[in-house]
């Protein structure tokens, strides 16, 4: 999939580093038989030139791919694995949490497998037919990886804005997750028409949208439409949703505290002075959105974040790209060579990344984890891992009463709102070091 985005600036690079500082070749009636066997030379190393720098391309681009596969295969698994073993916990946040790391572990092994075997091979030899096959397959995942967010961020979405609408979830989730999977198989299509496996300027068979001119208003019309599949219209309807999630929290705090009375408010005021911490920030903690929702949220605006970062250094090299406006100048190769070959594989990154930010903010997978003597073992190695160290697998129950929690389950969310009741958590058991306990965040998310 990143390999069009790239196909006219990778031409261009290949090309000056083919020529090397062979321009005097452009005026043969300059060159006196004196100067012969130093043109030769010359020529000898330009050409020597040209191939270290492809060498370098070549092995940077595997260096950064190995690593990125690594890291998708190794976190996702380990996320999907998590999920399957607290199948039985229903939450709509893993459930689309699982389909977002299908995606992206499908993203490895398709577009960053693909790529690594791309590059050792040095051409494509496998004929047009596999190559419209394969490009369909990266443009599928890559498009299914960016919708499967979309609707992470629509249940966001319809969790924070809508609270008290649980009628029908279930089956909007389901829809929502099917939607996500079964558009990019028709948004894809343009993908196989117009790759083509064909010889380049040096002899070489690639994988390349050959049916266009790189330079007509149809390469361009397909790049743009490409772009805009994966990352501009994906980013214009999460960020729609995370507006309105925005303004619904607004307006929310801002309806509390109208209805508080002026003593109470006073008060509150001095209390969150005390504390440092902000009014609103404390009634969307305890009275607007219960502080599970809150944590789910923080997550998915991380996942979010992420995407943008990773996307769109590369979707805008692409469309400046696609419109000729980059230029690669000689004097810069070897600069321009390190800026293509990380952009290329920077979107990779994102896919690489989401597995830590669910570990980051879902102790409850992590937990389940260590359940796992291997990976028990690992994390007790880990630094970052020893303040969760548990005795048991982690897990002891104690019961405590909330007098001012709502309830946790998405589905009756803010439903038994004031009212003293017990309530059973799980929290990590305590080691010597004081310093070191925590209690685990209520599950439900």
């Amino acid at each position: 999939m990143t390999s069009m985005a790239t196909t006219s600036t990778y031409d261009q690079l290949m090309n000056y580093s083919s020529k090397g500082d062979t321009s005097v070749m452009a005026h043969p009636g300059r060159v006196n038989s004196s100067t012969e066997g130093a043109l030769n030379t010359t020529m000898e190393n330009a050409f020597a030139d040209g191939e270290n720098r492809y060498l370098f391309y070549k092995d940077f681009q595997l260096i950064l791919l190995w690593v990125l596969l690594a890291l998708i295969l190794l976190g996702n698994s380990t996320v999907l694995l998590a999920l399957y073993v607290i199948r039985h916990k229903k939450s709509r946040l893993n459930f689309f949490v699982a389909h977002l790391a299908l995606a992206d572990l499908l993203v490895g092994v398709i577009n960053a497998g693909f790529e690594i075997l791309y590059r050792y091979m040095g051409e494509f030899q496998a004929g047009t037919v596999f190559c419209k096959i394969i490009r369909y397959l990266q443009a599928f995942v890559i498009n299914a990886s960016s919708f499967q967010l979309v609707a992470l961020s629509l249940d966001r979405f319809f969790a924070i804005v809508f609270p008290m609408d649980f009628s029908g979830s279930g089956k909007r989730a389901n829809l929502m997750a099917a939607t996500a999977w079964i558009a990019p198989f028709f948004v894809s299509i343009p993908s196989a028409i117009v790759f083509e496996a064909k010889n380049d300027t040096r002899g070489q068979t690639h994988c390349f949208p050959t049916v266009l001119q790189p330079e007509s208003w149809q390469y361009k019309v397909y790049s743009l439409y490409v772009v805009s599949a994966f990352f501009y219209i994906p980013l214009i309807a999460i960020s729609t949703c995370y507006i309105f999630m925005v303004v619904s929290i607004w307006r929310r705090s801002k309806y509390m505290m109208g209805r508080m009375p002026d003593k109470a408010k006073g008060r509150a005021s001095k209390i969150a002075c005390k504390e440092k911490e902000p009014m609103k920030h404390r009634a969307s903690s305890r009275g607007l959105i219960p502080k599970a929702k809150i944590k789910t949220l923080k997550m998915t605006v991380c996942i979010i974040v992420a995407f943008i970062l990773c996307w769109c250094p590369f979707s805008i090299f692409f469309t400046l790209d696609a419109f000729g406006v980059i230029f690669i100048d000689e004097k810069n190769l070897n600069t321009a060579f390190r800026a293509v070959a990380f952009i290329q594989n920077l979107p990779y990154l994102s896919s690489a990344i989401n597995p830590f930010i669910y570990g980051l903010f879902s102790t409850k997978i992590c937990q389940e984890l260590r359940r796992f003597r291997v990976i028990n073992w690992m994390a007790t190695k880990l630094r970052c891992c020893k303040s969760w160290r548990q005795t048991r697998y982690g897990r002891s129950t104690t019961l405590r009463t909330d007098t001012n929690l709502t309830d946790m389950s998405e589905g009756a969310s803010g439903a038994h709102r004031g009212h003293s009741r017990p309530m059973y958590v799980y929290t990590p058991a305590r080691t010597s070091n004081s310093d070191n306990s925590r209690e685990m965040p209520n599950s439900a998310m």
